[in-house]
C-alpha cells in the first residue's frame, strides 16, 4: 500500500483542484484497489499536516504540498536498505561458494541453511551458529502492527477532530437577531417549487422590493462580496425577558441577487447547498450524531471512509427535509415541512421556539 504522502503525486499538475473522486480514481490507477482503500487514511493526514486544503468542493495543494511532492517524486525508489547490515566486523575474506565477496571495511553475512545453522564469514574464519540463536518470529511483524494500530488510534481521533473542525469553518454559519428583520434579512413567501432536482440545474426566485425593507436592499448593494444566502427552513428562538430572539436557518443555498424593476430575482446555486454549521454544532451533541444527520441530508459522500468528511457535489431539498424530520422532530413548531407553501413569518415574538416552516434571504 503507498505511503501517505505519496498520494501528493496525484496532483498532476500540481496546481490542479482535483474532486475526491478523481483523486480516488488516480488512486485506483495507480496503485489499484489498495491505493482507494488508503485514500481516506491518507486525506486524513495530508489535511492535518498542511499539505492539502479544500477548495470549494475540490482539494488542492499547498505551497508546503508542492514542495513535499517535488521532494518525493525527486526520490530515488531503488535506493538499498542499509540499516540492517553489521558494522563490527572487519575484513574481506572471501564467502564459500553462493556468497558474495566482502568490501573492504564492511562485512558480509550469508545464510547457507536457515533451519540448521547460520555462518557468520569474519576475518578470522566461520563461525557456525545454531539456528535457535537467530530464529526468526513471523508473527512478529503481525504483532508490530496491531500494536502500532492500538497506539495510533488516539493520533486517528484527533485527526478526525480537526477536520471536523476545519469542515465546520467551511460551512456557512449564520445566526441573526430578528430585530434585524428588514435590515439584514427578509423573510420569503414562496408557493411554487424553487429548489433543483439535479446538479448544474439552475434555479431562480423572484421577490418584491417592499418599502419596508429598504435598508435591507441598500445593504445588499454595498456588500457585493459578501455571500447571500436563501435559508430554509428556520429554527426559532422567541425572545425571554430582555434577551434579543434568534432565528437561524438549517441549510443555506449561496444566492447571487440582481434588481429588476421593483422586484428582486434570486439565482439560487443548489451545487454549493449546505447545512448551517452554527446550528448543527448546537443541535447535536456529537460527531457521530452530526455525521448521522449529514449522511441522512446526503450532504457527504456515500464513499467516505474513516474519519474523512467528503461533501457532497449536490444539494437535494428533499432530502434534506427527510433527515430534518427523522432525527429533529421533537423540534418541528409545524405539522410538516413543505417547501412549495411556505407562508411568511414575520411576528417572531408570538412564534413558538422550534422548527418552522419559514424561509428567509
Amino acid at each position: 500500500m503507498p505511503k501517505d504522502e505519496e498520494y501528493l503525486c496525484l496532483w498532476n499538475p500540481e496546481d490542479a483542484a482535483l474532486s475526491p473522486e478523481a483523486l480516488r480514481r488516480r488512486a485506483e490507477e495507480v496503485w489499484g484497489q489498495q491505493g482507494r482503500a488508503g485514500f481516506a487514511r491518507a486525506m486524513d493526514t495530508l489535511l492535518s499536516a498542511g499539505l492539502v486544503r479544500a477548495k470549494a468542493r475540490n482539494y488542492v495543494l499547498t505551497d508546503k504540498g508542492r514542495q513535499r511532492k517535488r521532494a518525493i517524486s525527486g526520490r530515488s525508489r531503488d535506493v538499498p536498505d542499509e540499516s540492517h547490515r553489521p558494522g563490527d566486523a572487519e575484513g574481506g575474506a572471501s564467502s564459500s561458494a553462493g556468497s558474495e565477496s566482502a568490501s573492504p571495511g564492511r562485512p558480509t553475512h550469508a545464510i547457507e541453511n536457515q533451519d540448521s545453522h547460520v555462518s557468520v564469514h569474519r576475518s578470522g574464519g566461520v563461525t557456525p551458529i545454531e539456528a535457535a540463536q537467530v530464529t526468526v518470529d513471523r508473527a512478529a511483524p503481525n504483532l508490530k502492527r496491531a500494536d502500532a494500530s492500538a497506539e495510533t488510534e488516539p493520533m486517528r481521533r484527533l485527526l478526525a477532530y480537526y477536520i471536523d473542525c476545519v469542515r465546520c469553518d467551511e460551512r456557512p454559519s449564520i445566526v441573526l437577531y430578528q430585530d434585524r428583520c428588514h435590515r439584514s434579512f427578509v423573510p420569503l413567501v414562496l408557493f411554487e417549487r424553487w429548489w433543483a432536482s439535479q446538479p448544474r440545474q439552475s434555479c431562480s426566485i423572484t421577490i418584491p422590493m417592499r418599502p419596508d425593507q429598504s435598508e435591507f436592499n441598500r445593504a445588499l448593494a454595498e456588500a457585493q462580496e459578501d455571500t447571500l444566502y436563501v435559508g430554509y427552513p428556520l429554527f426559532v428562538c422567541p425572545r425571554r425577558g430582555e434577551e434579543g430572539g434568534l432565528v437561524a436557518p438549517i441549510f443555506c443555498i449561496p444566492a447571487v441577487a440582481e434588481p429588476q424593476g421593483r422586484k428582486l430575482r434570486v439565482e439560487l446555486d443548489f451545487d454549493e447547498g449546505d447545512v448551517n454549521s452554527d446550528w448543527l454544532q448546537r443541535q447535536f451533541r456529537t460527531r457521530e450524531e452530526r455525521r448521522a444527520f449529514l449522511r441522512g441530508a446526503r450532504l457527504l459522500d456515500e464513499e467516505s471512509e474513516s474519519c474523512e468528511d467528503i461533501v457532497a457535489d449536490f444539494f437535494h431539498l428533499p432530502d434534506g427535509l427527510h433527515a430534518v424530520s427523522a432525527y429533529c422532530g421533537k423540534d418541528l413548531a409545524c405539522d410538516q415541512l413543505v417547501p412549495d407553501r411556505i407562508p411568511p413569518l414575520v411576528d417572531f415574538h408570538s412564534v413558538p421556539r422550534g422548527i418552522h416552516n419559514a424561509a428567509m434571504l
